[in-house]
């Protein structure tokens, strides 16, 4: 994994979603701890993103009123 393909906010949100879909169905596969290890922890940063891009949104429509 390069630092580009790291740089998760650089990423259109089709994009970013299909990345953490993947990293989860291959965290749901990965064979030895090593591999689900570091898997796990990109998805806890793809996670962290996606809270990220939904804060974000959730505010900006929580000024809509009722």
């Amino acid at each position: 994994m390069n630092e580009e393909s790291e740089d998760f906010t650089r990423m259109g949100d089709p994009e970013f979603l299909a990345e953490r879909s993947r990293v989860r169905d291959e965290l749901g596969n990965a064979p030895g701890h090593a591999e689900r290890a570091e898997l796990a922890a990109r998805f806890l940063r793809l996670d962290d993103e996606f809270i990220r891009r939904a804060r974000i949104a959730w505010t900006a429509n929580a000024g809509g009123g009722d």
